[in-house]
């Protein structure tokens, strides 16, 4: 009698179930903590960057509901606390730039939104390592006027460490030369933050690269260079026109960041996001988010950079 009634309910239950629509199943709300998301970013040497913001309604200001109660901590081999501006449109926020380097690279992240709400995170720093970077730049079409500029770049290094997995975050920036009015020369124009170049891929091997759609520049992994130097090969382009009679596009700055395995993760899961999306590119895996912050979402991730100038000829 007992298994009949069993059945019977198990009947009825899939009955229920069947009959309902894909329209009658509600998203249960996400756990509070997951309403948060953080990012932080650092280097060494340089201002810490980081920000909270809330991904579940970007539209509502959180500032008068963690106020004073937000707490956000960085450990290295001291203890260091920040009360960064809450923002909505996770701008970046510059913070304490005097923090000192740990030894063994690692880092933990700790921010208290209330005594219910606790994020965290851990990563490591990548080691500092020397790079003899080998370069070549040729123009493409810096004399026409009213165009945006373009020029090929090659760049070229030994793996320094061939038995580990480096990653790298490229970065190309132009170096404004503006007409001095009095003069007539073309000189250094310091006035405005260096603006990022376009990238584009100037030859077929794009092996081991994405080049990134949320922020300017390109990620390189050098596990597909194991058998010789890494070389990569680019073609940069201006945002903007240029009008001759005002600047000339002679110079680039080229930053090369070595990136944590968090740093390169994360910015690579949007990427693919972005275009799996948008459908500019055939995507043949499944696309995922990654976060290292646990409580909550985001990045809590580290980098160190070299950067150079290259002139045009």
């Amino acid at each position: 009698m007992i298994r009949k009634i069993y059945f019977v309910l198990l009947y009825l239950l899939v009955l229920h179930s069947s009959c309902r629509t894909d329209y009658d199943w509600v998203a249960p709300d996400p756990p509070l903590a997951e309403k948060y998301r953080i990012l932080c970013l650092f280097e060494p040497g340089k201002s810490i960057i980081a920000n909270i913001g809330d991904v579940v309604d970007p539209e509502d200001s959180i500032s008068e509901k963690i106020n004073d109660r937000f707490l956000f901590s960085f450990f290295s081999d001291s203890l260091y606390y920040f009360r960064p501006s809450v923002s909505t449109n996770f701008s970046s926020q510059f913070l304490n730039s005097k923090w000192k380097e740990s030894p063994t690279n690692e880092y933990k992240l700790f921010c208290s939104i209330d005594s219910n709400l606790i994020l965290t995170s851990e990563t490591k720093l990548p080691k500092e390592v020397k790079l003899d970077v080998k370069h070549s730049i040729k123009p493409v079409n810096v004399l026409q006027n009213k165009t945006k500029h373009s020029a090929e770049i090659h760049l070229e290094w030994n793996d320094p460490e061939p038995d580990v997995q480096n990653y790298y975050h490229l970065v190309f920036y132009k170096v404004r030369y503006t007409k001095n009015k009095i003069s007539g020369m073309y000189e250094i124009d310091l006035s405005e933050i260096l603006p990022p170049l376009d990238v584009f891929f100037s030859n077929s091997n794009e092996r081991g690269q994405l080049i990134l759609q949320h922020e300017p520049g390109v990620l390189v992994d050098d596990h597909f260079f194991r058998n010789g130097p890494i070389k990569l090969d680019y073609l940069l382009r201006t945002k903007n026109t240029i009008d001759l009679n005002e600047e000339k596009f002679i110079q680039i700055k080229a930053e090369i960041r070595s990136v944590s395995e968090d740093y390169y993760k994360y910015f690579r899961a949007i990427t693919l996001q972005y275009q799996a999306q948008t459908g500019t590119l055939p995507i043949l895996e499944s696309v995922s988010s990654y976060s290292n912050i646990k409580g909550g979402l985001g990045i809590f991730a580290g980098y160190r950079s070299i950067a150079m100038d290259y002139k045009i000829q």
